[in-house]
């Protein structure tokens, strides 16, 4: 079995309100090195599931909402671990706790104020700049991965042009 394959596959999700202003995270309570962080909602991918099919089963799960609109943007790893990074944006009505951990809605610019990780910031940076090379906060530009500007943002090493 091959090192890829042996690492443990999560996926990572920002939903954001229809403005892009707000953003749905969670207030991590487990494990003891993420208690009382923020992170994206998401979870592991299970055997026979696709990735995107684990992100909206992750988020309903833990968010009450279903959402089928899922953008893969990348995938992050190192020898642990993959993680399948995902955003999706539309109405914030009927998010809520599902389990353990709280659902949190804040603005966007302030979800870096909040006590965090390294891999949090990371991928909350790189969406935030996706949204703004794609231009999606004045919905000039419909999200299309794989092709064009989504292909220059990846090629660039994530980085927002103005």
């Amino acid at each position: 079995m091959s090192q890829e394959n042996k690492k443990i596959k999560y996926v990572g999700g920002f939903y954001f309100s229809e403005d892009f202003s707000k953003v749905a995270l969670i207030l991590k309570n487990k494990p003891d090195f993420l208690k009382g962080q923020i992170n994206f909602i998401g979870g592991k991918i299970e055997e026979n599931e696709t990735s995107k099919d684990a992100m909206k089963r992750e988020f309903q799960e833990e968010a009450n909402k279903e959402i089928n609109n899922w953008t893969y943007l990348y995938s992050s790893n190192n020898n642990h671990f993959k993680i399948d990074h995902y955003f999706s944006y539309g109405s914030m009505d009927n998010i809520k706790s599902m389990e353990d951990e709280e659902v949190l809605i804040i603005s966007v610019d302030k979800a870096l104020t909040y006590p965090h990780n390294d891999i949090f910031r990371d991928a909350f940076k790189k969406t935030v700049n996706y949204i703004y090379q794609m231009d999606l906060k004045n919905k000039k530009t419909e999200i299309q991965p794989d092709k064009g500007k989504h292909k220059e943002w990846l090629a660039s090493g994530f980085k927002h042009k103005r």
